[in-house]
């Protein structure tokens, strides 16, 4: 007869010890492992990845989520769970603005510390991003995928050999890792057109995010 699985232990900080793996059952199982109030931390952040970034990659290595957008071991995200407070590291967070509070040994890294009476409602982590789709018609039955708070923020279309992110205030937005390729000229839109092959950088996009979701809520 087989045993019951057991839970995962819990180590220093109530952070959960989940084997390394790829993909979302390894995420899910760490923010189900997770204590109290941690846990919904952990899902309402896996869930505003998800929504930010899409195609996102997943994996849990050295016990902590880590979130992606570009082949191989590479990752723009993860967190850890600290006695007080969830450790959220943006590993290229050096160039988010504005800045996050918490500075690192490593240069390039920055962190986000989310505790249990945390602000989601902070425009820096673009909350409350909804998801909808738009513009169905019979020569493009699915319509288009649209992103918006205070308004329109992006919208994703398929192409043969390209997909095409617009940001409907990208001219009003900072864009210093130059994610912008495309609409260069539109007036008050940019774009990226990614294809296959293309490397995005994943933090840089979020802080994209972040701006359009400021951009719209001015004055609101």
């Amino acid at each position: 007869m087989l045993k019951d699985r057991a839970e995962p232990r819990l180590l220093s900080g109530g952070n959960p010890q989940i084997s390394k793996g790829y993909g979302e059952g390894p995420v899910q199982a760490w923010i189900a492992a997770a204590p109290g109030w941690k846990s919904e931390a952990g899902a309402r952040l896996d869930a505003l990845v998800t929504r930010t970034v899409p195609g996102v990659k997943k994996a849990v290595k050295w016990n902590s989520p880590l979130y992606g957008a570009e082949e191989g071991d590479v990752w723009f995200l993860s967190f850890h769970a600290m006695t007080h407070y969830l450790k959220v590291a943006f590993h290229n967070g050096v160039e988010l603005d504005p800045p996050l509070p918490v500075g690192s040994k490593q240069p390039r890294v920055r962190y986000l510390h989310i505790g249990e009476d945390f602000d989601w409602s902070d425009p820096q982590l673009a909350p409350a991003i909804t998801e909808t789709v738009k513009w169905r018609k019979p020569t493009n039955p699915d319509g288009v995928p649209v992103w918006e708070r205070g308004g329109i923020l992006l919208t994703g279309e398929t192409y043969k050999t390209y997909v095409k992110l617009t940001f409907m205030r990208g001219a009003a937005l900072p864009d210093p890792a130059r994610l912008f390729n495309a609409s260069l000229e539109a007036g008050t839109r940019r774009a990226i057109d990614i294809r296959q092959g293309d490397v995005v950088n994943g933090a840089a996009f979020m802080a994209l995010v972040q701006a359009a979701v400021a951009e719209n809520l001015k004055g609101a």
